[in-house]
């Protein structure tokens, strides 16, 4: 029976370093919560006018809206950079 041992036997050359995933960050985790803020905001429009409407569309917009302008709100005045 033949026994496959490590990575480095198999391909003839040792693995690379692994790089330090802090440098490559995608978003702060400050854009997050503000993100993650608007989503729950504009999840709450939707659904709440959704249920008074019962119309996609028009509850569609309503958390367009809302997420944008949520994302302004949380951006400028909740979670401000400025001390």
């Amino acid at each position: 029976m033949c026994s496959l041992g490590s990575d480095e036997q198999l391909s003839g050359h040792a693995p690379e370093a692994t790089t330090n995933r802090d440098d490559t960050m995608l978003i702060s985790v400050r854009a997050a919560v503000v993100l993650l803020a608007a989503l729950f905001v504009a999840g709450c429009a939707g659904i709440l006018t959704f249920a008074t409407s019962h119309d996609l569309a028009r509850s569609s917009l309503a958390a367009g809206g809302a997420f944008l302008a949520a994302t302004v709100f949380c951006n400028n005045t909740v979670i401000s950079r400025r001390g």
